[in-house]
């Protein structure tokens, strides 16, 4: 089986229970291979961003098509130009909805962009931190994203460091784009039972920069849990809510 296989069955959940563990116990020996979990991980999210960027040329392309569409043609009959305001408001709302679907609205994260540039440029290295999570979180901070979601995928499977690393892993999407990747890891961590949990509040903040309209109506139900039950980000959470 070659490293590349190896690494499918393992993150698609193909390998058995002995196979997972020597996998995971292998990586916490071997940089070369952490490296490589990286590598696979970033490789399958420039896939997603080549989708989207596929969605944006398809869009101007529709654009293109009613602009053409709109450009007064010889020989139109009288009927043809009574009805094109209609031509033209239909037009006008298939680009909306075009827009809708292809492009996040870019207003839900104009909130949440203070909040990240002062509380994730760095990852703080707290007392008893060793090992590989102190070289996870060091890549974090020298910007090395790729060798810092390696260490924290497979720092998540350890229970000793599972809620520190799921946060910094959701983190560590979060500030790279991986807006999904950074969902799911703040909903593992939500699900946790911490003495302080940021979870669903920093899961918020993911769903307020993916932006499209499930995503926000999700965000907003994450942000009146925090306040209502007062968990952490309930202050920030309070403000954002006023501009939803």
């Amino acid at each position: 089986m070659t490293d590349l296989e190896y690494l499918a069955e393992y993150f698609d959940g193909e390998l058995s229970e002995d196979d997972k563990k020597a996998f995971e116990e292998r990586c916490a020996e071997d940089e070369g291979l952490a490296e490589q979990v990286a590598q696979y991980i970033m490789i399958k999210d420039a896939l997603k961003l080549e989708l989207v960027q596929q969605k944006q040329a398809r869009f101007a392309q529709l654009y293109e098509d009613v602009l053409a569409a709109e450009k007064p043609r010889e020989k139109q009959n009288y009927q043809l130009i009574r009805k094109l305001p209609l031509y033209a408001a239909a037009a006008c709302v298939a680009l909306i909805a075009a827009w809708l679907i292809f492009f996040r609205n870019p207003d839900s994260k104009v909130m949440t962009q203070d909040y990240i540039a002062a509380n994730f440029n760095t990852l703080s290295v707290t007392m008893g931190t060793t090992g590989q999570l102190q070289q996870a979180i060091a890549a974090f901070n020298k910007k090395e994203y790729p060798k810092a979601i390696g260490l924290f995928e497979i720092l998540k499977n350890d229970s000793a460091y599972r809620s520190e690393a799921l946060k910094n892993l959701g983190i560590t999407y979060l500030v790279t784009g991986a807006y999904d990747e950074a969902i799911a890891a703040f909903d593992e961590l939500s699900k946790m039972d911490l003495y302080t949990n940021p979870g669903l509040f920093y899961r918020s903040i993911a769903l307020l920069n993916k932006g499209d309209k499930e995503s926000l109506r999700q965000a907003k139900i994450d942000l009146e849990q925090v306040v209502s039950k007062d968990l952490a980000g309930s202050k920030e959470a309070k403000v954002w809510l006023d501009k939803l």
